[in-house]
């Protein structure tokens, strides 16, 4: 006559089918998880590179002109450098009918070689663009604000005669697995002088 209950082979083979169906599911877990890290250490980086272009040099580059741009790219540096008519208080500075008195140059300089995106400005009462030797050499001394690190290239093109200005920024990003992932922005700004 047999008992209620479970034999000692079904205990087991029940243990060994639960024990696979979790290893499996931890499994699935382990791996959403990594891709879960990947794409928010991404998302990070991304939201961190628009601010940067949109909210910082764009917004700048937009309340400058044309005419004033200098860009210079060499082996160590890219650099490019614009009037700015805010002052030191960051307050922008007119004149009686309401055009900008410009009142320093904003240089933005890329080290090549530990990828740092710097902010300087320099006071002026010029009115005319910075000269090149002068924006190489700005932007081959160290100093001023760290706006980015990561950053691989910097680019800024304004067709002659336009009002706009293509601006754009790679960087790269390192996942927590230690993928690198590139990551690019461009935004064309259409300067208001």
């Amino acid at each position: 006559m047999r008992r209620p209950g479970l034999t000692l082979m079904e205990t087991l083979f029940t243990m060994a089918i639960f024990s696979l169906m979790m290893a499996t599911l931890s499994g699935i877990l382990l791996a959403g998880k990594s891709n879960w890290m990947v794409s928010r250490s991404i998302t990070e980086a991304q939201q961190s590179l628009s601010y940067v272009i949109e909210e910082r040099v764009a917004y700048e580059l937009q309340r400058s002109t044309q005419s004033s741009l200098t860009v210079v790219e060499n082996a160590s540096h890219s650099a490019f450098s614009f009037l700015s008519a805010r002052g030191a208080t960051q307050e922008l500075v007119t004149d009686p009918s309401g055009r900008p008195t410009w009142q320093a140059y904003v240089v933005y300089s890329l080290s090549k070689s530990t990828g740092k995106l710097y902010r300087r400005q320099i006071s002026t009462s010029a009115t005319t663009a910075m000269a090149s030797s002068q924006l190489a050499t700005e932007a081959g001394q160290s100093g001023g604000k760290l706006v980015a690190v990561g950053v691989s290239s910097l680019g800024l093109t304004h067709p002659s005669g336009s009002r706009t200005a293509c601006l754009t920024i790679e960087a790269r990003c390192q996942g927590p697995s230690g993928k690198w992932t590139r990551l690019s922005r461009q935004v064309t700004v259409l300067m208001w002088n």
